[in-house]
This record gives C-alpha cells, structure tokens and sequence, in this order.
C-alpha cells in the first residue's frame, strides 16, 4: 500500500483531478491514514503547482517587456538608419555640385597642386 501511494504521489502533477478523486475515494474506504498523507501531498504538490504558475505568468511577463523593448530599440535602429541614408545622399548631392562648380571655374578640387 506505501508503494502504491508513493508512486501515486510522484506522479500527481500529471493524473487529471476526477481521477485523483476517485483514488481518494477509494482509499478513504481501505485506510483513514493513507488517505490523510495523500491528502498532505496532495496539498503540497498543489502549492508547488501554484507557485510554478505564479513564476510562470512572472517570466513570460518579462519576456512580453522585453521582446516589446526590443522592438522599440529595432524600429529606432531603422529610422536612424534612414536618417543617415539620407544625409549620405545629401552629402553626396552637395560634393557632386561643388565639384560641378570647381570644373566650371577650372578651379582644382585640390589646393595643394596650386
């Protein structure tokens, strides 16, 4: 009988509640004691069960802040991005005109060769 309940109570987390129900049903028949350590184990594994939960909702609530950070951080990311994409092309839009306006002078680009 030890065994048997041994066994029932490692595996508890997994035995659907109407089950657990009938085994407490059918213990409370056989052996008062029995079913008064099932019942603390029970108790037990329910609290830990709770607690796993709780860390649970816990965590996947930091992994919901995060990934929405990093989100944030990405879209920051691509519209610097873009911000310096266009400064390029206006850098090189102003260069290309410079130059444009030295070769109409025939001014050289640079001022060392003078």
């Amino acid at each position: 009988m030890g065994r048997i309940i041994r066994t029932l109570t490692s595996s508890f987390i997994r035995l659907p509640k109407i089950f657990i129900a009938l085994l407490i049903k059918q213990l409370r028949q056989s052996d008062p004691r029995s079913l008064t350590n099932l019942s603390g184990n029970y108790l037990a594994i329910s609290a830990d069960i709770d607690a796993i939960n709780t860390e649970s909702r816990k965590l996947t609530d930091k992994v919901s802040g995060v990934q929405s950070g990093l989100t944030n951080i990405d879209r920051q990311i691509k519209s610097q991005a873009e911000a310096i994409a266009s400064m390029d092309a206006f850098r090189r839009q102003i260069n290309q005109k410079i130059y444009d306006l030295e070769s109409k002078l025939g001014i050289s680009g640079s001022p060392i060769s003078q």
